[in-house]
């Protein structure tokens, strides 16, 4: 089982930010003992639109957390956001369950729902409706078809990954 800590926010200025994830981001990361880096900007999102999320997956949460510690106490990371300082909208954590499709793609379509009477089958086959789904664009064809199976969409937001 792998966990991901995502953290939302806001740069002061977007291109020094771009330019450190390949540069600086992902590579402390992952030196860190994160699994796996992403980044994404979100393009059509709505009013998260310009924001950026940076996701990195752990073997535990409490790899993660000692992880991020050391990546923020890091010299170079904190100059670097003393410099460029970021507007933090969100962080959360959460259990990866499942993915569909290659996520090193130019682009991902990022879907969080609320399941009533969660199980490992019903999640499974919701998984696979919405990355049929999304292949196919059919992203409001999906949404109404989730709503007599018990699922509520909170959101739904497409983004552009950054610089693998």
């Amino acid at each position: 089982m792998s966990y991901v800590i995502a953290t939302q926010l806001r740069p002061s200025s977007r291109a020094p930010f771009l330019d450190a994830i390949p540069t600086m981001i992902r590579p402390k990361l992952e030196a860190a003992g994160a699994e796996y880096v992403v980044a994404q900007e979100g393009i059509s999102s709505g009013s998260q639109t310009g924001m950026f999320t940076v996701g990195s997956r752990w073997g535990s949460v409490d790899q993660g957390l000692a992880g991020l510690a050391g990546f923020y106490a890091d010299p170079e990371v904190a100059a670097f956001l003393a410099d460029n300082p970021v507007d933090v909208a969100f962080r959360g954590t959460g259990v990866v369950d499942a993915e569909r499709g290659n996520p090193n793609g130019a682009f991902t379509v990022v879907l969080s729902a609320l399941m009533s009477n969660y199980d490992a089958s019903s999640a499974d086959a919701f998984y696979d409706d919405a990355s049929i789904s999304l292949i196919c664009e059919q992203v409001f064809k999906f949404t109404q078809n989730m709503k007599p199976r018990g699922v509520k969409l909170l959101c739904s937001s497409f983004f552009q990954a950054l610089a693998r």
